[in-house]
């Protein structure tokens, strides 16, 4: 290595004799006893801050436990407004409240288990016993202010949405469901036996259907059922076999008719729409079943999949009619732009579709020509005013008086509402927007008895006979002025010299004619009601029996059978007229002017609703 290379040896590296000292022992129980004053420090710490969440999931799980002992009550005693005012104001998310599985949950009562938060929102567990069986599910809160509402959910629980492809088709699930994915996969395997061709299968964190070809979709089993253990509950695979069933199997659905009316015929031939839907759906069968009466009690449509004619508020509080919007927002192949506005948003309540549209009637005002002519009165014009029609009944009393019959004559009849919602519709209306359907301001109590005490006062001047319950007294009586539908139009011009003309208006604007809509809707308890969307689709496109003169939901279809231009020309010039500003009666309109509000004297509240299935 070189002469010159300096080894050094380990001693050359040694401590100085005498420089090394001792540590001293109370340096390191100095030491120790810091660390361990922060370690005790630090536990306490995260003791307190655990005790305190668990005091804030405590008194946060008693917050929610109130809220849903309200809603309880509020279901048990048919109290919708105090029900949904603990619940987000979507309208779907409310509509979703009225589904079976939730109602029965509802009346079982929940109780609230396990919460956790995420910012403003907080995700509960919530257990309830239906059948002597326990489930569980998840619910969703937002903090508003001092309390909480039940929302639709939070995104931020659920992750992505992942594919999972199988030998039926895919199934997308979010990925907090993912544990589930092979046993859904499997079970839809099992159901299928080879039948599914290329199906989608959605596990959705809602709680609604979807119409779309070759495609089911299905709560999370963490919104619908869990058991006891935290697994899908056997409710919930007995779901999924019921839309699979639905899916694959050739459906049956049985429709109920409305009793026929005095020509012993339905508004549209149901029996052809059926045979022709049936060879064009070759996979649904459709039992036509002609009801005696209009049921009173929603229960009694529990055999069916579906009903030809509007329903009722109460029917849709009670939870008996299907929402059709999200069957509406996921159908692309539907034309939800051919319709008659007028008819389409008469269909809406609480922003959601709960019947389709077929056609509508519009009653108008039959006018005998010889009793104007005897009180020396210019006939009405298409564009007359409430005012100058309540001059024409004064002076048409006396020539009325004079008529020497023995049938019974009066100046104003109208057997119906049509008159009192004419009336309560031009109420200090202001037609200033430019809408499809023109004033569209909401019915108060102040415009119904502005239209009872117009009433009341024809009654009390004697230019008018007091209402009857009974439809047929009408034709007991011959009248000056009289509300009638357009198919008597024939009738009552043999009968006398009669003109024809819409409900009178402003000096501002026509009168608006009250819209009585026909339609048919989904009941809750079909089990098919994909099947019975596509019956309801086809009927939209059906024509009236022509001898109604209904006017058809779809302008296509009033364009192909030649409607506006088949009817008689006074009649047509009456209909054009007043059609532009004619206004549907809705779901809710129709609460009003029932029997015992149409003689109601004070200012009347709009009837109560009682919500759910008791």
């Amino acid at each position: 290595m070189g002469n010159n290379f300096q080894w050094q040896t380990d001693t050359e590296f040694d401590p100085p004799p005498g420089s090394t000292k001792p540590q001293r022992s109370w340096e390191m129980i100095g030491f120790w006893l810091v660390t361990a004053v922060i370690i005790l420090f630090l536990a306490g710490g995260w003791f307190l801050s655990q005790r305190r969440l668990a005091q804030v999931d405590s008194e946060i799980r008693a917050d929610l436990q109130t809220l849903l002992d309200l809603q309880h009550t509020a279901f048990l005693t048919g109290d919708g407004d105090l029900f949904f005012s603990t619940h987000a104001s979507d309208p779907g998310w409310q509509a979703a409240q009225l589904l079976p599985f939730n109602q029965a949950a509802q009346q079982a009562g929940l109780t609230i288990t396990r919460v956790e938060t995420n910012q403003e929102k907080v995700w509960a567990s919530a257990t309830w016993t239906q059948n002597d069986e326990t489930y569980q599910k998840l619910l969703f809160f937002e903090g508003r202010g001092s309390r909480y509402q039940q929302i639709p959910g939070d995104a931020a629980y659920w992750g992505e949405l992942e594919a999972r492809q199988a030998e039926w088709g895919t199934l997308y699930t979010y990925e907090v469901d993912e544990d589930w994915t092979l046993d859904i996969i499997t079970f839809v395997a099992q159901q299928c036996q080879q039948q599914c061709q290329s199906l989608t299968l959605l596990v959705s964190d809602s709680l609604s259907e979807i119409a779309l070809r070759h495609a089911v979709q299905i709560p999370s089993p963490r919104i619908f059922a869990l058991d006891t253990s935290g697994q899908p509950a056997d409710a919930y695979w007995d779901l999924l076999e019921k839309r699979l069933t639905a899916y694959l199997n050739p459906a049956t659905i049985r429709i109920a008719l409305p009793p026929k009316n005095f020509l012993n015929l339905n508004t549209i031939d149901y029996e052809a729409a059926a045979t022709q839907f049936m060879a064009e759906n070759p996979d649904i069968r459709v039992e036509l079943v002609t009801l005696a009466d209009l049921p009173t009690n929603p229960q009694e449509l529990a055999g069916f999949d579906g009903a030809a004619f509007p329903p009722s508020a109460q029917m849709i509080a009670s939870g008996t009619v299907y929402d059709l919007t999200p069957l509406l927002e996921s159908d692309i192949t539907f034309d939800k732009g051919d319709f008659y506005q007028q008819l389409w948003q008469g269909a809406w309540w609480r922003e959601r579709l709960w019947f389709m549209p077929q056609a509508a009637t519009m009653r108008l005002l039959f006018y005998n020509k010889q009793l104007y002519r005897d009180a020396g009165l210019a006939e009405p014009s298409l564009h007359w005013t409430w005012t100058e029609m309540n001059e024409d009944l004064q002076a048409l009393q006396e020539a009325v008086t004079a008529v020497n019959s023995a049938l019974h004559y009066t100046v104003f009849l109208d057997a119906g509402r049509d008159s009192l919602f004419a009336y309560a519709y031009n109420w200090q209306a202001d037609c200033a927007e430019t809408a499809v359907i023109r004033c569209q301001t909401a019915l108060t109590p102040a415009h119904i008895n502005a239209a009872l005490a117009w009433n009341q006062q024809l009654t009390a001047s004697g230019l008018a006979p007091a209402r009857s319950k009974d439809d047929q007294a009408r034709w007991n009586w011959q009248a000056a002025v009289r509300v009638e539908e357009p198919v008597y139009y024939e009738h009552f011009l043999q009968l006398s010299s009669m003109g024809v003309v819409p409900f009178p208006g402003s000096d501002q604007f026509d009168g608006m004619t009250p819209l009585w809509l026909e339609g048919s809707f989904i009941t809750q308890h079909s089990q098919n009601p994909l099947a019975v969307w596509r019956w309801l689709k086809f009927l939209s496109y059906q024509p009236p029996l022509p001898s109604y003169r209904l006017i058809p939901a779809r302008p296509s279809v009033a364009q192909q059978t030649a409607y506006w231009q088949t009817l008689p020309r006074p009649l047509n010039e009456a209909m054009r007229s007043a059609f532009p500003f004619s206004r549907p009666v809705t779901i809710e309109d129709d609460l009003w002017f029932d029997d015992d509000v149409e003689t109601a004297v004070p200012p009347p509240q709009r009837p109560t609703l009682n919500w759910f299935t008791p």
